[in-house]
């Protein structure tokens, strides 16, 4: 298996361990979402702020971690919440996996896609370990993407609805 493939492998062996299909094309289409985007490279987060757009979500976007913070610190306590993350690794200022830690710490607790385009196996585990869904190896296509949205809102708001239940 080329490396490339064992790392989009990884992402869908996650997803699976927390007992989703990342392959499986859901019967009907989850809810929109408040989605943040944050990706350095412009052209990124537009292709893909256009791809969830299309597919109904409302969608904030971030050149880095410190701006991707500063409106999770708006948004978080606001009437629409962002409800789920697409995070680059490698920024400027704050990075990927920094963020993540800071979030953590913060105790934010949302779902998160990472998207990355390094090829080392140790800084993608270190992803998933700091709590992202899936990693998505760049280039990648969209349907992928929203594949992987998909199956982190069902099962964010699965976890949600349950410990609402509890309250």
């Amino acid at each position: 298996m080329a490396t490339g493939d064992y790392l989009r492998c990884l992402g869908t062996a996650v997803a699976k361990s927390n007992g989703m299909e990342a392959t499986d094309q859901p019967d009907e289409v989850c809810p929109p979402a408040n989605i943040l985007i944050v990706d350095d490279e412009e052209h990124l987060r537009f292709s893909v702020y256009l791809t969830l757009r299309k597919a109904g979500h409302q969608v904030s976007a971030a050149a880095n971690g410190r701006e991707a913070l500063a409106i999770l610190h708006n948004q978080f306590l606001g009437p629409a919440p962002i409800e789920l993350m697409v995070l680059d690794l490698r920024m400027p200022q704050v990075d990927g996996l920094t963020l993540l830690k800071i979030l953590q710490a913060e105790h934010l607790h949302l779902p998160v896609i990472g998207i990355t385009g390094s090829m080392e196996f140790a800084v993608i585990e270190q992803m998933l370990a700091h709590g992202c869904s899936a990693v998505l190896r760049k280039p990648f296509e969209s349907d992928e993407l929203l594949r992987h949205i998909d199956n982190a809102l069902r099962e964010s708001r699965a976890r949600n609805a349950s410990s609402e239940g509890f309250a």
